[in-house]
């Protein structure tokens, strides 16, 4: 499967990009750290998506 997704995955683009991936006090940074060393894969996966749309919305 995964090479199969290699052959049509796509990068995602935004121009919040840094705002979301690349802080290190982001949404992104949040979540992995949570889903890692917390209790709640999946509230941490619904605050970081909630997170990331608030970014995304406010940016545009």
């Amino acid at each position: 499967v995964g090479l199969k997704a290699i052959g049509v995955a796509k990068t995602p683009y935004t121009l919040q990009f840094n705002d979301l991936i690349n802080s290190a006090n982001g949404p992104w940074a949040s979540f992995t750290n949570a889903a890692i060393f917390g209790d709640d894969v999946d509230g941490a996966f619904s605050s970081a998506q909630s997170e990331m749309q608030s970014i995304i919305d406010s940016g545009q």
